[in-house]
């Protein structure tokens, strides 16, 4: 695995995300937001992809971060 293309990858799809969030800021809608929940150690991200009445559905964001199994253990 080549380290530095998979670092310039998490970074282009971050990248995506935050603009896909200022983009539905700019337009006061809630789909293409993000959420950031505390999870294990850090933080998970979700977008929401749709808004109902008194609620939102939202799917968990890949591809931004280290995958699970790549992390060292001690």
């Amino acid at each position: 695995m080549d380290v530095n293309k998979w670092l310039e990858e998490i970074e282009k799809n971050r990248e995506k995300v935050e603009q896909k969030d200022q983009e539905s800021k700019a337009q006061g809608i809630l789909k293409g937001r993000y959420i950031r929940e505390p999870y294990a150690d850090s933080y998970a991200l979700y977008e929401v992809i749709r808004k109902n009445k008194k609620s939102v559905r939202i799917r968990v964001i890949t591809g931004i971060g280290v995958p699970a199994g790549l992390i060292p253990t001690m």
